[in-house]
């Protein structure tokens, strides 16, 4: 794991990459949105929150999305915790990523140049191999976390259920930065790394 050597007044100290990032109250998303990148998450909000109610977090996106129940855990969590947390994306927010990102706090949602975002409708995972009788179960449980993740890209983009469902479908729906801020999923260009500060344009 790499290492971050830090100078202070007794001498200096090796700290993880890692454990310093959060020092800096910066935090990732990375890859798979799975129970243990939600934990995890979501324990670094809880040790943040407890250290300091009112500095910013970061949370830094790239993730080709994951679990429903997953991510609505972590949007649960952000929001519950009244953190001021700056979403931004570094590569791409897709699927499930997606949604978290849209569903942060307007004018905190900020995008690389050269991100992109994706959406679309929720996929079953897993072998089909079920009686007729539990695919209309999976059926109609897929149509209900298509509605409720509809409704939630509807109220943080602005946008109207019609138009989300018009564009949420089977396919997926590719978004590049200017494009995703023109949707309404984000709010700005991320800027740079400018030191206690997140800029924006």
């Amino acid at each position: 794991m790499e290492q971050v050597i830090l100078q202070h007044y007794q001498g200096f100290t090796e700290v993880s990459m890692d454990s310093w990032q959060l020092q800096k109250r910066n935090v990732f998303l990375r890859g798979e949105i799975n129970q243990q990148a939600a934990n995890e998450l979501i324990s670094q909000l809880i040790y943040l929150k407890e250290e300091d109610n009112d500095r910013d977090i970061n949370l830094f996106i790239d993730s080709q999305g994951g679990g429903v129940k997953e991510g609505l855990s972590v949007i649960d969590a952000i929001k519950m915790s009244h953190l001021p947390v700056n979403i931004i994306v570094i590569g791409e927010a897709a699927s499930m990523a997606a949604v978290i990102l849209a569903c942060g706090e307007e004018g905190r949602r900020y995008i690389f140049p050269h991100s992109r975002v994706m959406i679309h409708e929720p996929l079953i995972s897993g072998n089909m191999y079920k009686s007729a009788s539990s695919l209309q179960d999976i059926s109609k449980s897929l149509l209900k976390i298509k509605t409720m993740i509809n409704e939630l890209l509807a109220s943080s983009t602005g946008k109207s259920l019609d138009e989300i469902n018009e564009m949420v479908t089977e396919h997926d729906y590719w978004m590049d930065a200017q494009e995703a801020i023109e949707f309404g999923i984000c709010d700005s260009i991320y800027q740079g790394f400018a030191s206690g500060s997140t800029e924006m344009r």
